[in-house]
């Protein structure tokens, strides 16, 4: 029976039977060790990859606000849509305040709609 150490040098095998020496000429020779370090090395690579990857493309919104205050609305200068054919989850209307911030809602609402309209018309009188 044998027991495996992973170490960043090196992976080392042991064997039970030979007082916890390092097997040199068992059958784990040192191109299996180089390979198995290869793979451990391509798959941890992967690992961090696909995490990285998830929403590093996409600025998407998780869920809804049910309402805004007048002050809020007061602040909102500009919208985005988000579809659900990206990376995104949900519909939403993304409404951009003056500092920045961004507030998601549901396009489906009327108060949502009539906010849309707000700016549209503002940024339309703004362009004149």
């Amino acid at each position: 029976m044998c027991y495996f150490i992973v170490s960043t040098s090196s992976l080392l095998f042991y064997n039970c039977q030979n007082n916890g020496k390092p097997l040199n000429d068992g059958p784990h020779s040192s191109s299996d060790t180089m390979r198995f370090q290869a793979l451990f090395f391509l798959l941890l690579l992967t690992c961090m990859y696909l995490t990285l990857a998830q929403g590093s493309y996409e600025n998407c919104c998780l869920r809804h606000v049910t309402g805004l205050k007048k002050s809020t609305k007061r602040n909102v200068v500009s919208y985005r849509i988000q579809e659900t054919d990206g990376g995104c989850n949900i519909k939403a209307v993304v409404f951009i305040l003056k500092k920045g911030k961004t507030v998601c809602a549901n396009p489906s609402h009327k108060w949502v709609q009539h906010l849309r309209t707000v700016v549209d018309k503002t940024q339309g009188n703004e362009g004149m």
